[in-house]
């Protein structure tokens, strides 16, 4: 059984790569306005679902429908957890500007910075063994193990009518990098310390 550090080292380290697409993004084009969200939805059970997005907030409105390229998401991942905290898996949907994912549907709100009220959304994998989450914002939404005829799949949590998805401010792409300089020095300083 993995401990609670173990755990919360997990979770970071799926967060850490899902940033590090997207501050791969922001570097290749740094003439977009593009800004980072993290996002969370828990369900009753305790299941949980972590993700990020990356958009062009020049658009009012971003969006992706199916495979193929969407409307200002640059990028887009999600880390599935259970009860215990332990990662179940992640899937990168959107790299690129372009979805993978044949099933996705997603629509965000730059201006509130919010998943827009009412709209459907699918975010995952639903390959046989993988995890998709779907649902209507403000109305009820699960989260399933994908089964190989899709209508078999199992539902493992959901939400009740009215919850949302939590939205988040992440750390700048600077601040992660003054940060990450920062952790550098140390461990250097700390090198000569002992040599």
């Amino acid at each position: 059984m993995m401990s609670f550090r173990g755990n919360a080292s997990v979770r970071l380290a799926s967060i850490a790569s899902a940033m590090a697409i997207a501050l791969l993004l922001v570097a290749s084009d740094a003439s977009a306005a593009l800004i980072t969200k993290g996002f969370k939805w828990t369900g009753t059970a305790g299941y949980t679902v972590e993700g990020v997005i990356t958009y062009d907030d020049s658009f009012l409105v971003v969006s992706a429908i199916d495979s193929g390229p969407t409307t200002g998401i640059e990028a887009l991942s999600v880390s599935f957890f259970d009860p215990t905290n332990t990662l179940l898996s992640t899937q990168v949907n959107v790299a690129g500007g372009v979805s993978s994912y044949a099933f996705l549907l997603i629509t965000f709100d730059t201006a509130s910075m919010q998943f827009s009220a009412g709209t459907v959304f699918n975010l995952g994998s639903e390959t046989a063994g993988e995890h998709f989450l779907l649902g209507t914002i403000l109305g009820v939404s699960q989260l399933f193990l994908a089964a190989p005829d899709l209508n078999d799949s199992e539902v493992l949590d959901s939400i009740p009518t009215g919850t949302t998805i939590d939205v988040f401010a992440l750390p700048a792409p600077a601040t992660l990098t003054l940060f990450g300089l920062g952790l550098m020095g140390l461990g250097l300083r700390g090198c000569r310390r002992f040599a």
